[in-house]
């Protein structure tokens, strides 16, 4: 692997065990790219990303440390769960509720029952030769983090949890998460094309994570607001001319079950993350879910004409943290 020159300053004179290393422009420009230069450099046996914007706990590299001694050699990552902070206006709100179900019920439920989960794309931490034998983050891939996950399975390592949390600055508004929600779901796609090429040697486990996972977060996101709009106009007929029939008994039933367990998984996830929810967060969530569908939509056409378009996400500071994009 060919690597361009870095540059390297001190970030500050009394801080000589830290370097900003710059990235030379280059193709693709993206994040896993910046990662696997840095990598290069990189000279430890345990290593972690975090993004410019993160306040992780200060327990947390000493719990990752002390998980990775006792765990079998096997294990090559460890996720921390993210909790979104100052999470003001719906889209803050809602992104914090989502989180909270995607890192305090789904991974753990995932992980409890041995199947593979998706990374995030911070706070991972790593053994570092497991991580340069599995080749490092596919520079070419949008969700980077998704993809590590699923390589390093198939290549006999696993991963983890462990349970302090990082904070984290959540989009404020819609300009801010569309493009990272269609970022989000384009990367999906490119994971499950790349991991559904070759299933003969994809463990049983690896493909139920992989589908239960980032197959139906695509799935849900291309079809709820179609859906939704059809039963909406079904039943807005049905109100205009009694005859036509109204909303089928499978329609119904999909409808109220999905939005039942939906409210049991955002609940519980909420509670153990410690995030008050209101009676408008709930009531609104299904405009959330909608809106998901527009960035399936963007991630699809993106798909197809810019496959390696990296868009960018502006994050607030959050309690003195740097703002950068990511």
């Amino acid at each position: 692997m060919a690597f361009e020159p870095l540059l390297d300053r001190d970030l500050h004179p009394r801080r000589h065990h830290m370097r900003v290393v710059r990235v030379e422009s280059g193709i693709p420009l993206t994040k896993p790219r910046a990662l696997n230069l840095a990598l290069y450099r990189a000279c430890g046996d345990l290593l972690a990303i975090y993004d410019a914007e993160d306040i992780p706990a200060p327990s947390q590299l000493r719990e990752a440390a002390a998980a990775f001694a006792d765990l079998p050699a096997h294990i090559a990552c460890l996720q921390a769960p993210l909790r979104p902070a100052g999470s003001r206006g719906f889209i803050a709100r809602q992104f914090a509720a989502e989180y909270a179900v995607q890192f305090d019920m789904l991974l753990p439920a995932l992980h409890h029952f041995g199947l593979t989960f998706p990374l995030g794309g911070t706070s991972n931490h790593f053994r570092a030769p497991a991580l340069k034998a599995a080749g490092a983050w596919d520079a070419h891939n949008v969700t980077e983090d998704a993809d590590l996950a699923y390589r390093l399975v198939r290549l006999g390592y696993g991963c983890g949890l462990i349970d302090a949390p990082t904070r984290e600055s959540p989009p404020e508004d819609t300009r801010t998460w569309l493009p990272q929600r269609t970022r989000w779901i384009k990367g999906h796609m490119q994971t499950l094309l790349v991991h559904t090429r070759s299933l003969s040697d994809l463990p049983v486990m690896t493909a139920l994570g992989l589908m239960f996972s980032l197959g139906l977060n695509v799935f849900s996101a291309l079809f709820y607001a179609p859906f939704m709009a059809l039963t909406l106009c079904q039943g807005l007929l049905h109100l205009w001319q009694p005859d036509l029939g109204g909303v089928g008994l499978p329609d119904l039933t999909l409808l109220m079950c999905g939005r039942g367990f939906a409210q049991i998984a955002l609940d519980t996830g909420a509670s153990r993350a410690g995030l008050k929810l209101s009676l408008w967060d709930r009531l609104s969530l299904p405009v959330y879910w909608g809106l998901q569908s527009f960035g399936a939509l963007f991630a699809l056409y993106q798909l197809m004409a810019h496959p390696f378009h990296w868009d960018k996400t502006e994050h607030a500071p959050t309690e003195g943290a740097i703002t950068n994009p990511s």
